[in-house]
Parts: structure tokens; C-alpha cells; sequence
């Protein structure tokens, strides 16, 4: 069509800025998409967030119960190996006990003991000599070897209860002989912690044997007597 301009013609005379291909002009629904899409995003990320921190809990709980678990099984492995070590040293006890050298001295406590305490020289002779001559005052080894014991239990080493079940009334009975000659010997020393450990023990003798006068046998357990009744 002759002098008819076109869209060419003006666009090739005319400097016309060019437009994008799109967002130049917003449609109608543009900025409600770009919403749309933000909030889809910013949720996204929450869960995202949320997801981790579940999983950080998670992670969290279960090293605590690990933690936990281990810490009882050492407490109970300990226990376990605290019995053990309290079972040995009894037995070492009980075998000590049988040893001839210490059944000697249980022998001169008991019966040779008590008529040397009657004569006066004999108790003066204790700080004469002193504490060393284990010959003629053989009764210091037994006071030696029950200071120990007393010691070992007041710190835990020994099962209170199994050590007074199967001794008490050889403790207490040996510390009444032996009293009189521990006194002096304190008086001597000026100083009451002299066999304070064998004192301790003979007291916790006097107290089971108190507690358990008719013996410490289970209670609502048979007696042979009964069986054959």
C-alpha cells in the first residue's frame, strides 16, 4: 500500500527503546505468581530447618541413651569386681586364720594369757621392753593382724557382714582377754589410736552378736530340725 507507513519503517527512523520479552508489562497475574512462588520457597526453608533440628534431637537423644547405657553397665561391672575382690580377700582371710603360726598365737591368747595377766610383772614388764619383743608378748602379732582387719573394714575392703558373720565372736572374745594390755599400752604411749582398727572391730562384733543373738540364720528359711520333724 503506497503511503502507508508501517511498524518497520517506524521503528527503523525512530529510536524506540526495545521492551524485554517479558516483565516489560506485567500480565495480570504476575505479582500474585511471584508471591505464590516466595511463600513456597520461605516454607520450603522452614521445613528444611524444622527437618534438622528433628534431626539434631534425634541424634541428640540417642547419644544420651548410649552414654547412659555404658555408665550403667560400669557401675555395674564395677560392682561386680568390687564382690570379686571382697570375696578374695576373705578367702585370704579364712586362710590365714588356719595358718599353724596364727593358731599359736589364738592358743597363747586364750589359754597361757590369762594367768600371765595375773601376775603384776608380767603387765609391767609391756613398758620395760616396749612394743618390739613380739617373743615374750606374743599377743601383739594377734593385735597386729586384727588391727589390719579392722582397717580393711572400716574403709570398705571387706564385706562388713560375711567377716562378722563367720568371726565376731572370736574378735570379741580375743579383744576381752586382750583389753587390759591395750589399755596399757596406750597409757604407755599416751595416745588411744594404739589397736584403735582391732577396738573398731571388736565393737562391731559386740554389735552383730547383739542384733544376732539367736545367730543369722535367713529368716522364713527351713532348719534341718524341721525337715525330718
Amino acid at each position: 500500500m503506497v503511503g502507508a507507513t508501517t511498524y518497520c519503517e517506524v521503528a527503523g527512523n525512530v529510536d524506540v527503546p526495545w521492551l524485554p520479552e517479558r516483565d516489560a508489562v506485567p500480565g495480570p497475574g504476575s505479582a500474585s505468581k511471584r508471591y505464590s512462588r516466595t511463600r513456597l520457597l520461605s516454607a520450603s526453608r522452614k521445613r528444611g530447618r524444622m527437618t534438622l533440628e528433628a534431626l539434631n534431637t534425634t541424634f541428640a537423644g540417642a547419644t544420651f541413651a548410649v552414654i547412659g547405657a555404658t555408665a550403667i553397665a560400669a557401675i555395674v561391672q564395677l560392682r561386680h569386681l568390687r564382690a570379686s575382690n571382697q570375696m578374695t580377700a576373705l578367702l585370704t582371710i579364712l586362710q590365714d586364720w588356719q595358718k599353724p603360726e596364727m593358731q599359736a598365737w589364738v592358743q597363747f591368747v586364750r589359754k597361757e594369757l590369762p594367768e600371765r595377766l595375773k601376775d603384776p610383772a608380767y603387765v609391767d614388764s609391756i613398758e620395760a621392753v616396749g612394743l618390739e619383743d613380739r617373743t615374750e608378748h606374743a599377743w601383739l602379732n594377734l593385735c597386729d593382724y586384727y588391727e589390719q582387719l579392722g582397717a580393711y573394714v572400716k574403709y570398705g575392703l571387706i564385706d562388713r557382714r560375711s567377716l562378722l558373720d563367720v568371726g565376731c565372736s572370736n574378735f570379741l572374745s580375743v579383744y576381752r582377754i586382750l583389753r587390759p594390755l591395750i589399755e596399757r599400752t596406750r597409757a604407755i604411749r599416751g595416745s588411744t589410736a594404739v589397736f584403735e582398727n582391732f577396738e573398731y572391730l571388736a565393737v562391731l562384733a559386740f554389735d552383730w552378736t547383739k542384733l544376732h543373738s539367736q545367730g543369722a540364720y535367713p529368716a522364713g528359711a527351713s532348719r534341718f530340725s524341721d525337715l525330718e520333724a
